[in-house]
C-alpha cells in the first residue's frame, strides 16, 4: 500500500503542476483541487464554508490519484504490463479518457459549476492524466528497483 500511495502522490502532483502551468498559459480555470473545492463549496454553502472547501478540494484530487493507482497496480500484478514509462502511457490514456468524462458529467450536472473554457479544459486533462500514468508507472518502477513493497 505504501508503493500505491507514495506513486499516487508523486502522479498526482505531476499532473497538477500541468495542470496549474496549462492553466496560467490559457488564462483558464484548469487547476482540478480549486476546481473541486468550488464544486463542493457550492453544492453545500450553508455547511461547508469556501475556506473549508478548500482542503476538501486537495483530499478529493489526491484519493481519486489512489483509487486510479490501485487499479494499475492491479494491472501490473495480474498482467503482462510492467511498471514503465510505456505502461504508465497506455494506462494513462484510458484515465484521461475517463477523467474527461467525469468532469465533463460533474460540470453539466453541477447547480453551480466553476467557469471553464470546457474543450481547452478537457484537452489538457486529457494530457494531464498521460502525464499521471508515466509518472505513476516511473515511480512504481523505481521503488520496485530498489525493492519497496
Amino acid at each position: 500500500m505504501l508503493k500505491i500511495l507514495l506513486c499516487s502522490i508523486a502522479g498526482t502532483s505531476f499532473m497538477t503542476i500541468y495542470s496549474y502551468r496549462q492553466a496560467k498559459r490559457h488564462q483558464e480555470q484548469f487547476e482540478e483541487p480549486v476546481m473541486l473545492s468550488k464544486l463542493v463549496h457550492r453544492i453545500a454553502p450553508e455547511k461547508i464554508s469556501a475556506k473549508a472547501s478548500i482542503p476538501a478540494g486537495w483530499l478529493i484530487h489526491y484519493s481519486i490519484g489512489v483509487s486510479f493507482n490501485m487499479v494499475y497496480d492491479q494491472i501490473w500484478k495480474n498482467s503482462s504490463l510492467k511498471p514503465g514509462l510505456a505502461s504508465g502511457f497506455l494506462l494513462g490514456v484510458p484515465s484521461g479518457i475517463i477523467g474527461m468524462a467525469a468532469w465533463f458529467t460533474a460540470l453539466q450536472l453541477h447547480p453551480d459549476p466553476p467557469h471553464t473554457h470546457l474543450r481547452k479544459h478537457l484537452e489538457q486533462l486529457f494530457i494531464a492524466h498521460i502525464i499521471f500514468g508515466i509518472s505513476s508507472g516511473l515511480c512504481y518502477r523505481l521503488l520496485e528497483k530498489n525493492n519497496l513493497h
